[in-house]
Formats: structure tokens, sequence, C-alpha cells
């Protein structure tokens, strides 16, 4: 379940499908934070759960890129992640860390994200960057 909470958003894109133990020491970890984030007011938590949501992987077609629209084809959950990572005041990535990279679901919800920005490209800090389609500032994802 995804939705806008004013005042506070977390968005868990998680990997869950682990053995028991592990499964259990990532929970706690994740419950810890929510107790902190609660800690200076109370916030809902609408979680993206990516192994049960149906996310196919970028053809890379562009697609979302070029068309009016700006909407990728494929016909998959995502339109629904991409609108509460736009209302989201906050957004968390929590998932284990294997063999030196995000889990294959979570990078496909991560490569479908590219509707988010724009083919052009501004100066940054450390190089360039995408401009983005929408306004991010006042929810701190950057």
């Amino acid at each position: 379940m995804v939705k806008y909470i004013p005042g506070g958003f977390y968005a868990d894109f998680g990997f869950k499908r682990q053995s028991k133990g592990a499964e259990k020491r990532y929970h706690v970890h994740y419950a810890r934070f929510l107790e902190g984030l609660n800690e200076y007011g109370r916030n809902e938590v609408g979680i993206v759960d990516v192994i049960r949501r149906k996310i196919r992987p970028c053809t890379g077609c562009f697609t979302c890129w070029y068309s009016e629209e700006q909407r990728c084809p494929q016909q998959d959950d995502m339109p629904g992640i991409l609108n509460a990572v736009l209302a989201a005041d906050l957004l968390i990535w929590s998932f284990p860390l294997y063999y030196y990279g995000m889990p294959s679901h979570c990078k496909a919800a991560l490569d479908r994200m590219l509707p988010l920005v724009s083919m052009k490209m501004e100066p940054a800090k450390d190089g360039v960057t995408h401009v983005a389609r929408h306004d991010f500032r006042r929810s701190g994802i950057s």
C-alpha cells in the first residue's frame, strides 16, 4: 500500500524474500528507523515491496522521454509507484546489499524512474545531471 501522508512519507523498496534469519535482521533495522522517525512527530508509512509488485525491467526504448505523455508504454505497477514518489515528502530505499549492488527488483524500479527526468543535461556540483521534470526541492529527494 502506497499513499501520501501529510507530514511524512516512507517508501521501502524492500527485498523481502530472504532466509528467515536475514529477514528478521532486516526488519529490526527497519523498525528502529521508524521509531526514530516518529520521535519527531507521528508519521504513517507507505511501503512498496518490489517483490510483490509487477515491475517490468526497462527496455531502453526511451518512449518515456520522447512521447508527449512522458510515460513508459509498459503496462505494470510503475505509474502508481511514480505517483507515490512525486507525492512523497521523503523517499528512502531500504534493501540488503548483495554482491556490491542492489537486488535486481530494486534496480528495475530505479531504472523505471527515468520519466522523472528529462534528456536535457545541466552542470552539477560533481559533473552533470539530468534536469528534473518535477520540483523535488520540497521533498528532500534529489
